[in-house]
């Protein structure tokens, strides 16, 4: 309220900030965000299985191919996750 008549002040807003609730400039959206916890076991998994075929099988390419797949899973999960 105000002195002179009691009545309700009413504020001006703020100017548009891009979407930002309390006025501070808007971050960009990043690239890639943080990879969740539950990403990893499945990760484990296949470098377990790239680990054995590399040393018991002599698999080496193979082995390659799942550690590939393995960075593919993480990088997909930071882009979901953006």
């Amino acid at each position: 309220m105000n002195r002179d008549n009691r009545a309700p002040v009413r504020r001006e807003q703020a100017g548009y900030s891009g979407g930002s609730r309390n006025g501070a400039a808007a971050r960009p959206k990043r690239m890639f965000g943080r990879p969740d916890w539950w990403v990893w076991i499945p990760i484990l998994g296949i470098l377990e299985a790239a680990y054995v075929l590399a040393t018991l099988a002599a698999s080496t390419l193979t082995a390659g191919v799942l550690i590939a797949i393995g960075v593919v899973l993480v990088i997909a999960d930071c882009w979901f996750n953006r």
